[in-house]
């Protein structure tokens, strides 16, 4: 099935062109035929998927609050002559997290910028010593899931890293280069032509298919049930 066209990417440039509320408020209907309603018909189909990939993860096809990113931006952190988002993203997260923060499943439209991501982006310290403890205690099971062929074929790691180890950690670590990185964070980049595809929606269950090892050992890390 297909959920987005080439309209969407038109949109969301002319969207950065002309970001302002009056712009955006003459053109909402397009923002909900184009974007928001297409974007919720694919999680709420994708949801069976993820249901049985990662139990615990959910995809809630709501207009705001759930799985769906706003399109407003936060104006206490950004431009306040830019209020929205030149781009339209989904996070698939635990049933249990109670932010962004958290181990999870991500996808991100923008023009000349789609990707599947997944993992926890900006942890914070608590939950980053479980993570780099779970890495360095279970040695060949983190290895044996980042070093898969499979897996290092589709994902590339954030690269944002600590110039040295924390305390505790041992340099000479065989893990070391991803107990030093700052987000646990994989990506998959996607074509626009993905996107606009009839097997967009297969491709996704597809990536996070091979990436819920990943997530199921962060997941597992931070001290939230998987199954």
């Amino acid at each position: 099935m297909r959920y987005f066209d080439k309209s969407i990417f038109k949109y969301l440039t002319d969207l950065k062109s002309n970001n302002n509320k009056e712009w955006f408020l003459e053109n909402k209907e397009k923002y909900e035929s184009i974007a928001r309603e297409p974007f919720l018909k694919f999680i709420s189909d994708f949801a069976p998927h993820l249901e049985k990939i990662a139990p615990n993860h959910q995809a809630i096809a709501k207009k705001t609050g759930d799985s769906l990113f706003r399109i407003n931006k936060d104006l206490r952190f950004a431009n306040r002559d830019e209020p929205y988002k030149t781009w339209i993203a989904a996070q698939f997260k635990h049933k249990k997290s109670k932010d962004v923060h958290s181990p999870g499943f991500y996808l991100h439209i923008e023009p000349k910028k789609c990707f599947f991501g997944g993992g926890i982006w900006q942890p914070d310290s608590q939950t980053c010593q479980k993570i780099r403890t779970a890495i360095a205690k279970n040695t060949k099971e983190w290895s044996t899931i980042r070093n898969s062929k499979r897996f290092t074929s589709l994902f590339e790691m954030d690269k944002d890293s600590l110039k040295k180890p924390p305390k505790g950690f041992d340099l000479s670590h065989p893990n070391i280069e991803d107990i030093i990185r700052k987000n646990f964070v994989i990506m998959h980049a996607l074509k626009q032509k993905d996107v606009t595809s009839d097997y967009f929606l297969e491709r996704i269950v597809d990536l996070c298919e091979n990436s819920a090892k990943y997530i199921k050992f962060l997941t597992i890390s931070c001290g939230l049930k998987w199954d």
